[in-house]
């Protein structure tokens, strides 16, 4: 533990500056691990200091950041941001480049710094006690511009990072695939969810049910369960019910969920529920689900369940195929459609089916924007720049990374960012 945090001292001294490591870690931090043995995170008196990223460097927690501040003066370690955004960083969100009015010439681009707003007009900056700070973690790493103080991120695909999901519904095959990617399977709560993706600028997330206990036999993630999650945060998750196809009551299930749970919409894993969409004994679903006028997120291409294992568990990856979705689009018309995922190894048939289908939408979730294929990112930023969207597949990408990930392998213009990250998905699900 003591050469752990020596070493986790000298990392902070290299990134904020000499002596930073002792202010940062002083007292007996705790020490947060992956399931690798990794430090991941360093805590005290409960209060997160640091992320230690898996890019070598801290993004700081409002302690750590505190503890920064009382260490060094003014300007070290501080970022400057003007007037327009003090509404916006009072309440304790990032700032972004925009905004920036001056930096310590010592912070480094990417490292975690303490922001400060100007001191009130007519007077003298002469004292760190004439401004008010926040920990913006890495925002000026992202480099995105906005018209407005408040960012309006909306991720379109996210998971429990409870173990109603992770463990209860995932199962074997979910620990498959995190042995097979070296993934944690640690869960956390809701609280710590919403302040996660607040800290990076995201308002608002689709939660999403899961039902595969026909093919798995593991228990679902009911459509009650997201209903009282998204009471709980109504004004940041929309509720997806998890419907399985297989079961005698999907029909039932389906109105349920939409007339007496208000969800919004409904999720399908078709290689974990085992079922080809386009078979017609699906259409009675697919027609209540149009009729209800609620839209679909169907599982686009290979799938990591069961990765590794004797038969990958007995998932079959051809229910992934986007062709089978495309014949569901063509019969019904009316029935919005959004296919999750880029859809290896069909992403040409996913593009052009978005591009024929004008009921048919995609996200990018599920992959880091560096690993998705060239087509992908450019037909996004042209041809269909009004029909892909921004999303995580969290808890396994968590929000942070892949917008870090898209502002570095992406340059969008700012009109196609604004409709990538956000407008698409307001329009998409009526927010």
């Amino acid at each position: 533990m003591a050469d752990e945090l020596a070493r986790l001292r000298t990392i902070a001294d290299y990134q904020f500056g000499h002596s930073a490591g002792n202010a940062l870690f002083a007292g007996d931090p705790v020490v947060r691990h992956t399931a690798t043995g990794r430090p991941e995170q360093v805590f005290a008196a409960g209060e997160r200091l640091v992320t230690y990223g898996v890019d070598g460097r801290f993004t700081l927690g409002l302690a750590g950041g505190e503890r920064l501040r009382g260490a060094f003066d003014a300007p070290q370690v501080r970022v400057m941001v003007g007037e327009e955004s003090a509404p916006f960083v009072r309440e304790g969100k990032n700032a972004f480049s925009k905004f920036v009015q001056g930096v310590d010439p010592g912070v480094r681009p990417g490292g975690g710094t303490v922001s400060i707003l100007p001191a009130p007009p007519n007077t003298a900056a002469a004292s760190d006690q004439q401004y008010m700070w926040l920990v913006p973690e890495k925002s000026m790493m992202l480099d995105i511009d906005f018209p407005s103080d408040e960012p309006r991120f909306v991720d379109t695909h996210a998971h429990q990072p409870t173990s109603e999901f992770l463990e209860d519904a995932g199962g074997e095959m979910m620990r498959d695939a995190a042995g097979k990617f070296g993934t944690d399977l640690e869960t956390w709560g809701f609280d710590e969810m919403v302040e996660e993706y607040h800290e990076v600028g995201v308002r608002h997330a689709v939660l999403l049910g899961w039902d595969a206990e026909t093919n798995t036999g593991n228990p679902p993630v009911t459509s009650e369960y997201v209903a009282e999650v998204r009471d709980e945060y109504p004004d940041f998750f929309t509720g997806f019910a998890g419907v399985d196809p297989l079961k005698e009551d999907c029909v039932e299930s389906a109105e349920r969920a939409i007339e007496d749970l208000d969800l919004s919409g409904f999720k399908f894993q078709q290689i974990a529920q085992g079922f080809d969409p386009s078979a017609p004994e699906h259409d009675p679903l697919w027609k209540t689900i149009e009729d209800l006028g609620v839209p679909v997120v169907f599982h686009g291409g290979n799938s990591t369940l069961g990765a590794g294992s004797p038969g990958g568990r007995g998932l079959r990856i051809e229910h992934g195929n986007p062709m089978l979705i495309d014949d569901v689009a063509a019969r019904f018309p009316d029935l919005q459609i959004l296919l999750a995922h880029p859809a290896f190894p069909w992403e040409k048939e996913q593009l052009a089916i978005c591009q024929q289908k004008g009921n048919v939408h995609m996200d990018l979730s599920g992959w880091l924007p560096k690993y998705i294929d060239d087509q992908v990112l450019h037909y996004a930023g042209t041809i269909l720049q009004d029909k892909v969207m921004f999303g995580t597949d969290y808890p396994m990408i968590r929000p942070e990374e892949l917008l870090e990930s898209f502002a570095e392998h992406t340059d969008y213009p700012e009109e196609v960012e604004r409709k990538l990250l956000w407008e698409n998905a307001e329009a998409f699900l009526g927010l």
